[in-house]
């Protein structure tokens, strides 16, 4: 009876639908059992159950207290192969592959001579022509000369006309070792002296006429190096000879050359230079001689540049006792960024010889009888940066100090009276010191568009003149070329200059003078204009407008410039 009863309750619970897992069917037949044995008074009951009955308990699922990962990925056996190695003979052979040839460009013709004529107000008449040798791996030459020459007359001055004419003929020889090069030269200038009042003063041109005629002759000789390990050298010699209408003479020979060498990543270099000056005028004969010697090491490494030597200078004059003038001689250069930042320090000096050769070349209205001095530059600290900003824009800049003995100037010869028809230029001098700052600027895109701007400013401190005579405070100058589709080319020019102070009377018989008087010069503004036509590659047209403002200003006191001048002409290439 109580096995019936227990089969009959696990058949209820069975019949539950599986909504209790089998362990809880389990553990309450077990707390039944227990309690069916344990109760006396329970009265015995009889099921009847209709069918067949087949009691069955499904396997329980048992969690694991280990656990267990459940990877879906098959993993793939590694097979291991065993390789024989063995060599198989070949007998190819590569096909030999030539280099690739690029076409190159066929160089342009060369002509031989190229022409130029032109004429404008003024009575201004132009010729220009070169004449040279064409392509040559052992030699060239060439021949050039040019003639400019204007028939003005200023109002209320004297004749102004001038006449420049220049020859210069030179070659090159080219051998395995040097080469040698020499040239042949010859300047004949004629001007006029007009500065003074041509209303109360009549004189003839041939009065205040003054000619210039310079011949020269100079040859050298330079090594081509192509080993470093070897000794490079440079052996320049030359003579000319200047004279005037007023029968001055000058006569000067010069010696110049370098010999170095390299050692290790050293350059040790020797600069020489030689020349023997005499000049004789009414005034005086002064006979000189100066040598110089410029020992110097040029080192570089990854980013910098250095130069470091001595300048030394000897100087003999007549009645004069010999100098000896030592210069420092250092530049440096640091390459900050790849050329696009280069600060650059230095410091030096040198001897320079005032000629009247050159100082008729700054003032061509200088007098025969000026004196000629040397002009010792005792010391220049500079320092500054260069580079460029693009690939299009460069600049440099820099700040210069310098002190400089026998510093010459110019200054009129006349007396009291406003004009006088022996108004030249003389020559004073005086220590100074001269503070510089310079500023430049170029934009270049290709060969189509070119700006240049640059410019100077100065402060003089003079030891005993009043100013630096004709010597201006500020210097500007703009240039600009415009080159469109190689068949029109435009060109522009803006020069400024500043105030300058010139001595309006100085008495050349007086050995003393002091506080002279001056006057001030206004600034100077100087705009041209010029374009070229090119009609094919051999024939062009040509115009220029200079001073296209017609603003007559004073380069040199007493001394106006032509207003504005039109100059037009043809080049022509055969």
């Amino acid at each position: 009876m109580k096995s019936q009863l227990k089969n009959s309750v696990i058949t209820s619970i069975y019949k539950m639908k599986n909504k209790l897992i089998p362990f809880t069917v389990l553990f309450i037949a077990s707390i039944s059992s227990i309690s069916l044995f344990g109760q006396s008074n329970l009265k015995d009951e009889q099921i009847n159950i209709t069918g067949d009955y087949n009691p069955t308990i499904n396997e329980a699922t048992k969690i694991s207290s280990q656990p267990s990962i459940n990877d879906s990925t098959k993993r793939k056996e590694v097979p291991n192969y065993n390789f024989i190695t063995k060599l198989y003979p070949t007998n190819y052979v590569a096909e030999q592959i030539l280099p690739a040839k690029i076409k190159s460009e066929a160089l342009p013709k060369l002509h031989r001579a190229y022409a130029k004529i032109g004429g404008g107000n003024y009575s201004t008449a132009l010729g220009e022509l070169y004449i040279g040798s064409l392509r040559s791996k052992q030699s060239m030459y060439s021949l050039h000369y040019k003639h400019l020459s204007s028939n003005a007359t200023l109002k209320n001055l004297g004749y102004s006309g001038f006449s420049n004419n220049y020859f210069l003929f030179s070659g090159k020889n080219y051998q395995e070792d040097y080469t040698l090069k020499g040239n042949i030269e010859y300047k004949r200038d004629v001007v006029h002296y007009y500065g003074y009042d041509a209303n109360n003063i009549i004189r003839t041109r041939s009065d205040i006429r003054q000619r210039f005629n310079t011949i020269g002759i100079n040859g050298s000789i330079e090594s081509l190096v192509k080993d470093s390990s070897q000794i490079n050298y440079l052996a320049d010699i030359g003579y000319y000879n200047l004279s005037d209408y007023y029968k001055a003479q000058e006569n000067n020979v010069s010696l110049n050359g370098h010999i170095g060498k390299y050692h290790l990543k050293e350059l040790f270099r020797l600069n020489i230079n030689a020349d023997y000056y005499k000049n004789l005028s009414k005034a005086d004969t002064v006979s000189n001689v100066i040598v110089k010697a410029n020992p110097q090491v040029l080192s570089r490494g990854n980013k910098w540049q250095l130069k470091a030597g001595l300048r030394i200078a000897l100087e003999s004059q007549t009645d004069a006792v010999s100098k000896a003038h030592f210069y420092p001689d250092v530049d440096f250069n640091y390459n900050i960024i790849d050329h696009i930042l280069v600060p650059f320090i230095g410091l030096t000096g040198d001897l320079k010889r005032n000629t009247y050769r050159n100082m008729s070349t700054i003032n061509q209205f200088i007098s025969d009888t000026a004196l000629l001095l040397n002009t010792d530059n005792r010391i220049k600290v500079y320092g500054g940066f260069r580079g460029s900003i693009s690939k299009d824009i460069s600049f440099n800049s820099y700040f210069a100090y310098s002190k400089t003995n026998n510093m010459a100037l110019f200054v009129n010869n006349e007396d009291d009276s406003p004009f006088n028809p022996d108004n030249k230029f003389l020559l004073v001098y005086d220590t100074a010191e001269i503070y510089n700052v310079h500023g430049e600027i170029a934009w270049q895109q290709s060969e189509k568009l070119r700006l240049i701007a640059r410019g100077d400013y100065y402060k003089y401190n003079m030891n005993r003149q009043q100013y630096a005579w004709h010597m201006p405070n500020l210097e500007v100058t703009l240039t600009a070329q415009y080159n469109l589709r190689d068949k029109i080319i435009a060109k522009a020019d803006v020069f400024y200059l500043g105030e300058r102070y010139a001595q309006k009377s100085y008495f050349p018989s007086l050995p003393i003078y002091t506080h002279p008087h001056a006057v001030k010069l206004p600034a100077i503004y100087d705009f041209n204009l010029g374009a070229e036509y090119r009609y094919t590659n051999r024939l062009s047209a040509f115009v220029n407008f200079n001073n296209i403002t017609s603003y007559r200003y004073q380069r040199w006191y007493q001394y106006p410039t032509q207003r504005i001048n039109i100059l037009g002409g043809l080049t022509y290439s055969f």
